[in-house]
């Protein structure tokens, strides 16, 4: 099967050759951005820098799926918020500095037009014409968390219970200019589409407000997109997960703080598992610990192996390449 093929059958629960070694988060790492020469920030900012040190991952380490981008605030920048990219600094991510206030959002933001989202949808497009036969992902800021970058999170999670009818409304808003940017990626190339909703996380929220406020938009946006859809939400998330599946996401991307095999068992062949290796562990642990890591989630049934979260940034290559080559040397029919 070629890359794609196989990736894309994984996530809609096809039958594949074996099962694929992707990331469906960020993976820039300082290792790779010294090898390709693209170092952030720049390559934060700059389509071809950010295609190059997003294909480190496929061409050094032998992962099988390409992702962009590198942090979660091009769609909280081109909607008006103000982003510390860490100038002269390349092992630290973006960071979204304050909140603002409503009447300050960027109602005519163009995600084609405004330059962090614009960035990676044309990267995506580089990535396309280059790598056809390998899977293109392009990650996306969900709605609960973009609005916490606008209305800073403590405010948002009081808004929740005083003023839910304030909250709805940015996430309206917020939702329609995703919406938007994932057409636009979807129109450059992206075959899946990967939301991350990190502040939605099982233990912020719990199932009853995920379900009244988050999952609502997901919904609404996942039934927009024509590429398949995958929800990945930080930390514990198994009292979300059957909610997570209803949103209408093809695929759910786990952290290591759930259950591979629980996961399977509550997603009841309604979406595909993704992860779950811990990061800090491919990071900090030796080759041969990581590998039996990606043993240890193949065994209990994930469908693309894959890290947890975001890689860090001073994840050592080799250990990317165990991962990589432990999983393609144990090829089978599923």
């Amino acid at each position: 099967m070629t890359e794609i093929e196989r990736f894309l059958n994984a996530i809609l629960l096809k039958q594949v050759d074996r099962v694929p070694v992707a990331s469906v988060t960020q993976t820039g790492t300082i290792e790779l951005m010294k090898t390709t020469g693209a170092f952030w920030p720049d390559a934060h900012r700059d389509p071809e820098k950010m295609a190059t040190l997003a294909a480190a991952i496929h061409d050094i380490a032998g992962f099988e799926s390409i992702r962009v981008p590198f942090g979660i605030h091009a769609e909280a920048e081109a909607l008006g918020c103000r982003v510390n990219y860490y100038e002269g600094s390349y092992d630290r991510t973006p960071y979204v500095e304050a909140p603002i206030d409503e009447t300050a959002i960027n109602r005519k933001a163009d995600p084609r037009s405004s330059k962090s989202t614009g960035a990676v949808i044309d990267a995506v497009r580089l990535l396309k014409s280059r790598y056809p036969e390998t899977p293109i992902v392009a990650g996306v800021l969900a709605p609960f968390t973009l609005t916490g970058h606008i209305r800073s999170v403590a405010k948002l999670m009081r808004e929740l219970i005083k003023s839910p009818e304030d909250v709805k409304k940015t996430m309206d808003y917020t939702s329609e200019f995703i919406s938007s940017y994932i057409a636009a990626l979807e129109d450059g190339g992206a075959d899946v589409i990967a939301l991350v909703e990190p502040t939605a996380t099982g233990e912020n929220l719990g199932p009853v407000l995920f379900e009244k406020f988050a999952s609502p938009h997901l919904e609404r946006i996942v039934r927009g997109c024509s590429r398949p859809t995958i929800l990945h939400i930080c930390g514990n998330s198994t009292t979300i997960i059957p909610i997570m599946v209803r949103t209408g996401v093809k695929g759910i991307s786990i952290d290591h703080k759930v259950s591979v095999s629980k996961a399977k068992e509550l997603v009841a062949n309604k979406a595909s598992v993704i992860g779950n290796i811990n990061p800090v562990d491919i990071m900090m642990k030796k080759k041969e610990d990581v590998q039996n890591a990606a043993l240890s989630v193949m065994a209990e049934g994930t469908d693309v192996v894959a890290p947890g979260c975001g890689l860090a940034p001073r994840t050592p290559t080799i250990n990317l390449k165990a991962i990589a080559a432990v999983v393609k040397s144990n090829e089978k029919d599923r």
